[in-house]
């Protein structure tokens, strides 16, 4: 405390003198000492920040600078600008830090007509030079910087941050030379983002022609950078490690963690000393990824900062006493609320992508009003068509008004993806896939497929954006099948049927929304049915198909496997005929649909119905609608096999078909799922027997699964009215 008092009467004096007229500059008024704050960084641990600054305004303590690191760059930057501790303290609280620390999209935010292709894989990859490649960070960091961009709205036209409510700089590391770089201007969002990008979690940050990562590797307490921007009295908050003593150091990574530690603790110790108060919470049970643990890291700051409060009160008191309202601080910028207006478009870091494409996703035409949904929406299109490792958006001042301007990095790889997965019908199988952007045009990919196992694909999909409209596409693709079809007798297979086909189509396809999808074009099929088991006699149909189709997809739900709320609904027709070229003459069309609805914290219900008409003539057995099993196919067969529990996986076969089922889902741990499970179906070679009672069936299932790294895990116990009890087993993503 002495110290601290020392230091306020120097800079008083120091004041004073400043103050006195000199004969080269007229008289200034005098004023108090200016405070800073520095936050340090620490992973989960400096949410403590937030404790301390409520503790701070409680014991009226003005706080005139503010500068941070890696997270105390966050909270700081937050604070700068005018979010109050309550308010920042409720954004820590509602962030799904799991979601914002990856780079998988959540459900909603995949393009409709990706989401089958996304729900499916295991594992991602870059492959370049032809060899597998490890990206620079296992995060590129876009979920974060979206969220960042959203919160500085309010300074968007801000590019000097000693102009913020509060004088702000934080602190980066320049992986290149080994130097820090103090950010004090530029666009906020990015000098946060650069500040806590942890080297091997993030991939860097380029910014000003330097390769920028987290701050705390040079400067994890920027006490100096507070006094650089005008502090006559810093308050440090240190939630950093401190060294381990030797029966600590008994792992790898604590080893290797005490090592990159000793290196910086000589500049640590400085920046300590340059602090007139210094708050160190008592962090040690916590880890710098025990986001989860937020209230307790928060309340620990608070507690920290109150064992200081006397100090605290007489620093304000003091600072009352010796200057009043003192030097008067810099106006705050104008607070932006609501719509902006945008005068001016430019993208840059274009390579392959065109930017009629990026334009038309952005889908803002100036002069034009933007607010900051509009603006969070439409980059989160653009990251989820794929063809962007990172998106970025800021605004600068033109002539003509205000330029929005979007930053791109474009993926440069080729994405080889792999899905596995096991279940009691087909036993193990392995999807291997390899997807290219901008191949043969901007806007364009190209995908290839196979499938290995019990039925095996290869297929292959070219899709291009056309530019002439907001999400407008033409999907160009082939694939080639061989699969096999079980045919029963009551309850008995009585044959198998071995279906080799050979199709290809062109779609011209339009994502309505995020949500919404429609597609018509034209199909050609070549197809061959054989007998694998069956009697003899039966020989060997093949034929060619022409077909004109269309498909429409409604989809919110939040998860395509136990899911707890959203509504589905697929409506697709089909119509064959010798006049396009084909064999046969039919008209198929089905529609499915699906609701979850919560019903309490923990507990969730789903209904769902599937009904299947075909008209107009025979269609091909491969092209009859089967129930029956538990449908967990989500490629080639979603559109022909569907859950009847208690059945054999196609036991029930016919032109026309409807199922209906009703779901109790229960969450009884975090990813843990019981469900049971009821449904009732009917095929017919009639449309109009389908209700028949003689031909609906009833069977249900109670099912015990769970989420995991490897996808979703079930083990269901089954019966129905052909059938004695069951089980059926399936681990992975499925496809």
């Amino acid at each position: 405390m002495h110290g601290m008092k020392m230091r306020i009467a120097s800079a008083t004096l120091l004041m004073l003198l400043l103050a006195a007229p000199a004969p080269s500059a007229p008289a200034e008024a005098a004023g108090r000492p200016r405070v800073g704050v520095a936050l340090s960084g620490g992973g989960a641990k400096g949410l403590a920040h937030i404790g301390v600054l409520k503790v701070l305004e409680e014991a009226g303590v003005p706080v005139d600078v503010v500068s941070g690191t890696s997270m105390g760059s966050i909270i700081g930057g937050l604070y700068a600008i005018g979010y109050t501790p309550a308010e920042i303290e409720r954004i820590v609280l509602d962030a799904d830090w799991n979601d914002l620390f990856s780079d998988r999209l959540g459900r909603r935010d995949i393009p409709m007509k990706n989401r089958k292709r996304d729900d499916r894989y295991l594992l991602s990859l870059p492959i370049v030079g032809g060899r597998v490649k490890l990206p620079a960070g296992l995060v590129s960091g876009q979920k974060i910087y979206n969220l960042f961009a959203r919160l500085a709205w309010p300074v968007l036209d801000v590019d000097d941050f000693t102009e913020f409510s509060r004088p702000f700089a934080c602190v980066a590391s320049d992986i290149v030379n080994g130097t820090a770089v103090v950010l004090d201007h530029g666009y906020l969002p990015d000098a946060m983002r650069a500040s806590m990008s942890i080297p091997s979690a993030f991939i860097p940050v380029r910014l000003g022609g330097r390769l920028l990562v987290d701050g705390g590797l040079l400067r994890n307490l920027p006490a100096e950078d507070a006094k650089n921007l005008g502090a006559d009295i810093v308050i440090g908050v240190d939630v950093g490690d401190n060294l381990l003593p030797a029966e600590k150091l008994q792992t790898l990574s604590a080893i290797m963690g005490q090592a990159i530690q000793i290196a910086g603790e000589p500049e640590h110790k400085r920046q300590q000393s340059l602090c007139d108060v210094l708050i160190a919470p008592r962090l040690d049970k916590f880890g710098s990824l025990d986001y989860a643990r937020a209230r307790a890291i928060i309340a620990l700051g608070e507690s920290a900062a109150r064992e200081h409060l006397a100090e605290l009160r007489a620093l304000a008191d003091s600072l009352r006493t010796l200057g009043g309202e003192g030097t008067p601080l810099p106006e705050p910028p104008p607070v932006v609320c609501g719509a902006v207006r945008v005068d001016e478009v430019e993208v840059r870091g274009l390579r392959d992508v065109s930017s009629r494409f990026v334009l038309a996703e952005l889908d803002v035409t100036p002069p034009d009003s933007v607010t900051v949904d509009r603006l969070d929406h439409a980059i989160r299109r653009l990251y989820s068509s794929g063809f962007f490792a990172e998106l970025s958006w800021r605004f600068e001042r033109v002539p003509e008004g205000r330029k929005l301007v979007i930053v791109a990095k474009e993926t440069d790889a080729i994405l080889l993806n792999t899905g596995l997965r096991y279940d009691s019908h087909a036993g193990p199988s392995l999807l291997f896939d390899a997807s290219a952007g901008n191949v043969f045009g901007h806007g364009s990919r190209l995908e290839l497929g196979l499938l290995l196992g019990d039925r095996k694909r290869l297929a292959g999909e070219y899709s291009i954006h056309t530019g002439m409209r907001r999400s407008v596409g033409v999907r160009m693709d082939v694939d080639n099948i061989d699969d096999h079809i079980d045919e029963y007798e009551i309850d008995r297979r009585v044959s198998r049927w071995g279906a080799q086909s050979t199709r290809g189509g062109i779609m011209l396809e339009t994502l309505l929304s995020s949500i919404l999808y429609a597609a018509a074009g034209i199909n050609a099929e070549w197809y061959r049915i054989s007998p694998d088991i069956a009697p003899a006699g039966i020989g060997v149909e093949t034929g060619r198909i022409a077909f004109a189709s269309g498909d429409l997809w409604f989809d919110t739900l939040d998860r395509s496997w136990f899911p707890r709320h959203g509504l589905l609904l697929r409506i697709r027709g089909e119509a064959a005929g010798a006049a396009l070229g084909g064999d046969a003459t039919f008209k198929r069309g089905s529609v499915t649909w699906q609701l979850s609805v919560p019903v309490g914290p923990w507990v969730a219900l789903t209904g769902s119905a599937f009904v299947g008409i075909t008209e107009g003539g025979p269609a091909p057995y491969h092209y009859r609608f089967f129930v029956g099993g538990i449908n967990s196919y989500a490629t080639f067969q979603g559109d022909r096999t569907y859950s009847l529990y208690g059945f054999e996986h196609e036991q029930l076969s016919g032109s026309n078909a409807l199922e209906a089922g009703l779901d109790l889902q229960v969450e009884f741990a975090r990813g843990w799922y019981a469900v049971l499970h009821g449904s009732a179906g009917s095929t017919a070679e009639n449309r109009r027997d389908l209700l028949d009672g003689d031909t609906i069936l009833f069977g249900g299932a109670l099912t015990l699964g769970a989420a995991t790294l490897a996808g979703p895990a079930a083990l269901s116990m089954t019966y129905g009215e052909r059938s004695e009890l069951g089980w059926f087993l399936s681990v992975g993503f499925p496809f």
